[in-house]
């Protein structure tokens, strides 16, 4: 007997088939059925994986006696280029000296690894505190981690070639490292707030069966820069994140607050600014006013963590408007019940935040309004946004800003005002800059790929110089990868997989297990906070009027319009993959000495900048 999934694929071909094209092309019955059998296709039909082995261009390096003695060599490579277990050090690369610069509550990170002459047992890699002769940078504000290889989709682009990559950053332990298989570690030092200003010296520590070697040490500088950035004026989440959506199932509350503690602490520590829920099922109330526990939980998770920029709530399960599929999608909405609850959710909740000092929240009152689906079968296709009009307008009627995951066509099919227009990465071209402007809205972005795909330089620079560049207002893929649902598969068993994790994503200390991914997005996100801080400085210096405030104010402003420049509005421009390897590359001038030179010259701006407004 065939599974069920495959009989309903099956049955849904054989339908599609039978029916005559000729009567019905261009209709929405066919319509519907094409995108439904298409959807099934995709999820259970089989994909034949093509595997792409790696292949290390680099030489066998050249070793030293301090080398040789120690059994392996320690190098550097930037964050944003892969390390494979084949890969060999360049010259450039080996015993280097680490070198970081760091703002308050900031953190910076880079990548060594271990290149084994022989094979090594029980490695350890460890950080010592750091200090200016005065002052002391512990080794606890130092976190240390191992990448782990996983067999994962090369591309979101092609979606049968794959790889084996390295993808998650687990807590270092003691780890055997096989003759000539390459072990990356990544560094990320956090500076404390009001951590006093200077040039810290230590060093990171690498020993085998409790011994250290000769040579295996690497120095460290960090220096800290007396100012915590600015946030920018854009919104910085990942969307609809489903952490508190079942909280109304009581047997499971306590473990649900927990992991959505866990989840929004990682969150705010990855430098995103806002939250985003998937709202509860259903609806409640007590005392006459809407009682929802995932908004109550909210509150306090965003004032905890000192969320600053408006949550982003999803109505999607609590007003039957998900997508075709999902849980409580368009079939079940029935506008008498579902526009009353939107009202009377928004006014009282738009109250209580404000109440509790908090930015009002955003809602999306349905998921991707889409003018040429239907809900059934035999519904006109324009029946979503219809809906989504109905819940805007009942939105805005009621106080509330609203958000729509969108195109230019379906948001402008509901003859409403959105607030926020967040456009798929597929779906963001050059002329809804123009059209959300001409609409009074805010532009938004989700680029999913940003979370779920292996790039590097794609999550670092979409975050980062492009959102800031093009005065994008939102950066919000609908992917968190760090649950136990969406932790990384390991396909095929092609490479490691996670070693040291518990309730499918969590590590050893207790947190989400980041993906690299994941940290470059944060990378990106600081990479747009100097930008912001630099502009406000230079017109703090320009107020002040002094020779030197104006010098450094121009260098500032010349500074930030050659990065502007340099950054086209065309988002499609930036896929930053080989079109063959699938690697991480460089495109147009934005490669990894770029991005590193672009750091270095933001923070002596930066440091010339406070000399003349202190």
């Amino acid at each position: 007997m065939l599974p069920r999934h495959y009989a309903r694929w099956l049955f849904l071909t054989a339908l599609l088939l039978s029916v005559p094209p000729v009567v019905f092309w261009g209709k929405p019955a066919l319509r519907y059925a094409v995108h439904v059998a298409a959807h099934e296709a995709r999820r259970y039909l089989p994909v034949r994986p093509s595997w792409i082995e790696s292949h290390e261009s680099a030489p066998e390096p050249a070793t030293t006696a301090q080398h040789e003695r120690a059994g392996f060599i320690v190098f550097e490579r930037s964050v944003l280029e892969r390390i494979h277990p084949d890969s060999h050090p360049r010259p450039d690369e080996i015993d280097p000296v680490l070198t970081l610069h760091a703002t308050w509550d900031e953190r910076e990170p880079a990548q060594l690894a271990v290149y084994p002459l022989r094979d090594l047992h029980r490695v350890l890699v460890k950080t010592t505190d750091l200090s200016d002769g005065t002052h002391v940078l512990p080794s606890s504000a130092l976190d240390v981690r191992m990448e782990r290889y996983y067999g994962a989709s090369l591309s979101v682009r092609v979606t049968d070639r794959f790889g084996v990559v390295p993808k998650t950053l687990e807590p270092v332990s003691s780890l055997d490292i096989p003759f000539h298989k390459v072990r990356p570690y990544w560094i990320t030092v956090h500076v404390p707030y009001l951590q006093p200003a200077g040039i810290y010296h230590g060093s990171i520590e690498f020993s085998e069966d409790g011994r250290e070697h000769d040579g295996a040490s690497i120095p460290l500088t960090v220096e800290v820069v007396p100012i915590r950035l600015e946030e920018p004026a854009t919104l910085y989440g990942t969307l609809c994140v489903n952490a508190l959506a079942n909280l109304g199932k009581q047997k499971r509350v306590d473990r649900l607050l927990r992991q959505a503690d866990l989840i929004f602490r990682d969150q705010r520590e990855h430098s995103m600014n806002t939250m985003s829920l998937r709202s509860v099922p259903d609806y409640s109330e007590t005392d006459d006013h809407p009682y929802l526990p995932d908004l109550e939980a909210a509150m306090n998770l965003q004032e905890k963590y000192r969320f600053p920029a408006p949550l982003v709530y999803c109505f999607g399960q609590l007003l039957n408007t998900d997508k075709i599929g999902r849980s409580n999608n368009y079939r079940k909405y029935k506008a008498p019940i579902e526009v009353p609850i939107a009202s009377k959710v928004t006014a009282y909740y738009t109250r209580r935040f404000i109440e509790r000092g908090l930015p009002a929240p955003i809602f999306i009152p349905v998921e991707e309004p889409s003018v040429t689906l239907g809900v059934g079968r035999h519904d006109p296709p324009e029946i979503r946004s219809k809906i989504a009009a109905q819940l805007v307008r009942a939105v805005h009627a009621a106080g509330g800003a609203t958000a729509l995951t969108c195109t230019q066509e379906s948001v402008h099919a509901i003859g409403e005002h959105v607030d926020y227009w967040i456009a798929a990465f597929r779906r963001f071209t050059p002329e809804l800059y123009r059209a959300a402007d001409k609409a009074d809205s805010k532009l938004c972005i989700y680029a999913n790929a940003t979370m779920m795909g292996q790039g590097t330089y794609f999550s670092r620079f979409m975050f980062g110089y492009f959102v800031w560049a093009n005065d994008i207002k939102g950066m919000l893929p609908w992917t968190y990868p760090l649950t136990p649902k969406r932790f990384p598969r390991n396909v095929g068993n092609r490479g490691e997989g996670p070693m040291n994790v518990s309730e499918g994503f969590l590590g050893t200390d207790g947190k989400p297990i980041p993906t690299i991914q994941w940290e470059l997005s944060r990378e990106g996100i600081d990479d747009a906070k100097y930008m912001v801080t630099i502009q406000l400085l230079a017109q703090e210096a320009r107020r002040r009027g002094a020779a030197a405030a104006l010098e450094a104010a121009d260098v500032a402003d010349a500074f930030l319009a050659e990065i502007r420049h340099s950054v086209v509005r065309d988002a499609h421009r930036y896929v930053f993959e080989d079109d063959k390897t699938f690697e991480p590359v460089p495109v147009d001038v934005w490669d990894a000495a770029r991005f590193k030179t672009l750091h270095e010259r933001a923070v002596e701006i930066l440091k010339s900048l406070l000399a003349v407004t202190a």
